[in-house]
């Protein structure tokens, strides 16, 4: 974490999404950045947006890669798969990618209604993700 980003990781950690407003031409920024990309501005304050979309594409995983350099069938991925990710349309109208947590495998169509959630890692984080309809589980 870095002092720069720490409340995006902070809202995260509480169970919402806190992105960039920049602070002249209130262009709503992610990735997050030193100025807004749309006029230059290094002015912006953080804003809490609704994390509801449709999904516009998605991976299925349905295996850990085995056979990578460093990286293989090392813990956790075996464990987790299989599993979605992809990107999901915003209703605020951003794009932005994520696991997607889906136990009926709706969320392989395009335009299936996500919610941003607060996913457990298994380090002391937490990252953004996306849940569908289908699941019930503890998400904050």
């Amino acid at each position: 974490m870095h002092p720069d980003n720490e409340s995006f990781w902070n809202s995260i950690a509480a169970g919402e999404l806190s992105l960039q407003r920049c602070g002249s031409c209130q262009t709503l920024r992610f990735p997050l950045a030193p100025v807004c990309h749309q006029c230059l501005s290094p002015e912006f304050t953080w804003e809490a947006i609704d994390t509801r979309g449709s999904v516009n594409v998605v991976i299925e995983n349905a295996r850990a890669t085995d056979g990578m350099p460093r990286i293989g069938l090392e813990a956790p991925w075996p464990e987790l798969t299989p599993y979605f990710t992809g990107a999901v349309d915003l209703d605020c109208g951003l794009r932005l990618p994520g696991r997607i947590v889906c136990d009926c495998g709706e969320v392989r169509s395009r335009g299936v209604r996500v919610r941003g959630v607060s996913l457990e890692t298994t380090c002391d984080t937490r990252v953004h993700g996306f849940v569908h309809a289908c699941v019930v589980g503890p998400f904050e």
